[in-house]
């Protein structure tokens, strides 16, 4: 409407254009605060509003521009706001990225370091807890995978794979004396993480072609190389 009106009437409409992004802006976060610190779908969904718009304010003066009046074309200014747009969309994603990683750690907390699974009370506490790892992850790839974007959504998870992965094997290095048999329910512990998180890992990697890769060796090569996580869990 603004590029076929008056040079007046458009300005106007550019500026009532702006306001629209602005009071967006300022609304949207207060309205859903409360999405925002805890663990939802909504705040994705969100993160994906801002985003999308950061990227459409960048081209909104070239889609536009030669169709306003002469004198109105170096008014028509719409790229300051892209930023805006960009940092709250990344805010948002860091905050649900945080959660997540403070959820995951309060889970393996309760698996006490993992000392002395050996005895049964403590195998069940430590099993208990990476049961609960997985359970997290898999809700949080359940609400991301579908709605970020793919290189979006491989960062974040990858991101989040890191610091899981680096909190319980600094828990297990710092295991002293670990008898055998604590040797082998630990190992049976990680083997259990890494059987259930396989559509997960399988999420993050996919032929050149887009086709989903089969789960194998290559496949946990891949995601260790990705999430840049320790070797043994590989």
């Amino acid at each position: 409407d603004a590029s076929l009106s008056s040079a007046r009437v458009a300005k106007e409409f550019c500026f009532a254009a702006r306001d629209v992004l602005l009071l967006y802006r300022a609304i949207v976060p207060v309205q859903l605060e409360k999405q925002f610190d805890s663990l939802s779908q909504v705040a994705a969904i969100v993160h994906n509003d801002f985003y999308h718009l950061s990227q459409e304010i960048l081209g909104l003066a070239f889609q536009y521009r030669a169709d306003f009046p002469s004198d109105l074309q170096k008014q028509v200014v719409f790229v300051d706001l892209a930023p805006i747009f960009s940092l709250m969309a990344n805010a948002i994603l860091r905050r649900q990225i945080q959660l997540t990683v403070d959820t995951i750690s309060e889970a393996i907390d309760g698996a006490e370091g993992f000392q002395n699974t050996h005895q049964p009370q403590h195998y069940e506490s430590a099993k208990f807890s990476i049961e609960q790892v997985v359970f997290i992850l898999e809700k949080i790839r359940i609400m991301w995978e579908s709605i970020l974007p793919r290189s979006i959504y491989r960062k974040s998870m990858c991101n989040v794979l890191g610091s899981v992965f680096s909190r319980i094997t600094r828990d297990m290095l710092l295991i002293d004396d670990m008898a055998a048999e604590e040797t082998l329910q630990l190992q049976g512990l990680i083997h259990l993480a890494l059987e259930n998180l396989s559509s997960l890992f399988l999420s993050l990697v996919e032929n050149n072609d887009g086709s989903t890769k089969s789960l194998d060796h290559d496949v946990f090569f891949e995601v260790k190389v990705t999430v840049g996580g320790p070797t043994v869990f590989y």
